[in-house]
């Protein structure tokens, strides 16, 4: 992540988008654009994900995101729609929703509907980004329950490093149920292009990392 920050730390102003690898921000596209999101992870079942966005309006983005595992391959696809309330700063916190319906390609694991409550505050160079998530298949009875959590500091209008909390299910992932990691997160961003790391450590002694390149156009 840091290798691929190196080129971008003189950009004049941050891409539009979140500020964190594993948490999402208060932000939607405009009305008419696009946006593209490739992820990588590496952890416990390395896999990754593409996903394509477009802004219904400027409050109201929807999308669709293909989700891969490294060991199979195809593993589900999703729709996505992000939702912000209000225009940024015109809450005491601002407050938006992701609501992401997600359907398994093996033919045999139930859809899965998540919410994410997105809660943002920005006070001078500081920003931080919470969220609290909701998930449920349709074949089981109790919902899954994440949160993750960021504080950064704007060290350049380009350059954000920050630290990141994670809890349980996030990204309809049941695979860290219950458990608790912690680490740091970098942005960087060129124009429309940002680039996100996130690495961190917990659940029983287990190492998490991803790599995300955003563009908007």
């Amino acid at each position: 992540a840091a290798v691929a920050l190196v080129p971008v730390a003189a950009s004049p102003a941050l891409a539009q988008g979140p500020n964190f690898a594993y948490t999402y921000g208060y932000g939607t596209h405009d009305a008419g654009g696009f946006g593209v999101e490739l992820q990588g992870d590496f952890d416990g079942a390395p896999g990754g994900r593409a996903e394509l966005e477009y802004g219904v309006t400027d409050h109201l983005s929807l999308g669709v995101k293909a989700n891969v595992i490294q060991a199979t391959g195809l593993d589900s696809m999703s729709l996505e729609g992000s939702a912000r309330f209000a225009e940024p700063g015109q809450w005491p916190v601002d407050t938006g929703l992701v609501v992401e319906l997600d359907r398994p390609m093996d033919g045999v694991s139930p859809m899965a509907l998540q919410g994410i409550l997105v809660l943002e505050k920005k006070f001078c160079r500081f920003v931080t980004d919470g969220n609290i998530d909701l998930a449920k298949d349709f074949a089981t009875g109790s919902p899954g329950f994440g949160a993750s959590w960021g504080l950064g500091y704007q060290v350049t209008k380009a350059f954000e490093p920050g630290i990141q909390v994670v809890y349980g299910e996030t990204e309809l992932d049941p695979m860290y149920a219950g458990q608790l990691f912690g680490g740091a997160s970098v942005k960087g961003a060129l124009g429309h292009t940002a680039v996100f790391g996130g690495l961190l450590f917990g659940g029983a002694n287990e190492i998490r990392g991803t790599l995300v390149l955003a563009e908007d156009f």
